[in-house]
């Protein structure tokens, strides 16, 4: 239930109680994005499970092995030109035609990867989400929905692809030549440090932004579920001020 407006004993003026807490919304690991994907996640993730059946769960499958294989791709593309430059220098070309077909194949199944990867992630998102509105009509439910369609149709795959470029990449490194990748593998860390801390960074300012708008929320919801008592105390200008004092600390943050 929404927090009334009261008036004080002291002063004929309105004062608008504030909430007693504010609930944070956690950061998603990478852990919790990887078990998005698995069968597993309709017991480590209940929130979202909840809105969804077999078929999504078909779907973020086949979506997780499309990822994936989009994101070996790359690293795959990177091995085949270099059998080929030594088949060139050989002088062997019955080998390079062989080789040139491969990367046929390759490309086909980059396509069938990428379309797996865009269609059922975008179908899941749009399932999950449209079911999530119609059983809960409120406007908070209806903007996390559209969230965790975001999350599901792109930032989710865009993890798992990245991560499958990242691990196959190395894979490919060590498996053709160990000892270069050996060398330069600890140079991995300049791009994973940055990387970690930069997306905590975003983390927290994402939190701070929702929290900050959630004042201004409230005081809105305030207003409209009491607006009797406000138009009897002529309480509007008060109550647009302080509205207005709520979205001065997140534009320091910046606008949406």
């Amino acid at each position: 239930m929404l927090p009334k407006a009261t008036v004080s004993p002291s002063s004929s003026s309105l004062r608008l109680r504030e909430p007693s807490s504010c609930a944070a919304s956690k950061a998603t690991s990478p852990i919790d994005l990887l078990l998005l994907c698995t069968f597993s996640y309709r017991f480590c993730s209940p929130s979202i499970s909840n809105h969804g059946d077999m078929v999504d769960t078909l779907l973020m499958i086949l979506g997780f092995v499309g990822t994936v294989g989009d994101g070996l791709a790359i690293p795959t593309f990177f091995m085949f030109p270099c059998v080929i430059f030594n088949d060139m220098g050989q002088g062997s070309i019955e080998v390079v035609n062989e080789n040139v077909i491969y990367l046929v194949y390759l490309a086909g199944c980059s396509f069938l990867a990428s379309f797996m990867e865009g269609y059922c992630w975008s179908r899941t998102g749009e399932r999950q989400a449209s079911r999530m509105q119609a059983r809960e009509v409120i406007t908070s439910i209806t903007s996390n929905s559209l969230v965790i369609q975001d999350r599901l149709s792109e930032k989710v795959p865009n993890f798992i692809m990245n991560y499958a470029t990242f691990v196959g990449c190395y894979a490919g490194g060590f498996s053709m030549m160990w000892r270069l990748a050996l060398v330069g593998s600890p140079t991995a860390m300049l791009l994973v440090i940055p990387s970690i801390m930069h997306g905590r960074i975003l983390i927290e300012l994402a939190q701070k932004m929702r929290r900050e708008y959630q004042k201004a929320g409230t005081v809105v919801e305030q207003c409209v579920s009491s607006i009797r008592t406000v138009y009897s105390f002529v309480e509007e200008e008060c109550t647009i001020a302080k509205f207005s004092a709520t979205l001065d600390d997140s534009v320091k943050l910046g606008l949406r």
